[in-house]
């Protein structure tokens, strides 16, 4: 009896950097990555934002390229957060940002 098994590939959905939050007076810019089997795809994504209640006139939300999103933070709000979503066919990765007091 000769068994044989046929390998599941393994994806995963990689944003850096790995920081959930944003201090006031700043930018900063997220790369998302899909990664095969540990290896870096060059798959492209979408990215939308959920601005929850934070006003749009605390931040601004920019998408760079297929790969990469930024965001400025003009003023911290402390009751929400941002909600981006990095996808990529049918694989998606959410992060949570946090806009801070400049302390």
């Amino acid at each position: 009896v000769n068994v044989t098994s046929t390998p599941i590939d393994s994806y995963q959905v990689v944003i850096t950097p790995n920081t959930n939050y944003l201090l006031q007076g700043t930018e900063n810019t997220w790369a998302a990555t899909l990664y095969k089997n540990n290896v870096a795809q060059p798959d492209t994504f979408v990215f939308s934002l959920d601005s929850r209640s934070v006003p749009n006139v605390n931040y601004v939300y920019e998408v760079v390229s297929s790969q990469e999103f930024k965001v400025h933070n003009y003023e911290m709000f402390l009751t929400d957060y941002l909600e981006v979503t990095a996808t990529s066919g049918v694989y998606a990765r959410v992060i949570q940002i946090n806009l801070l007091g400049a302390w």
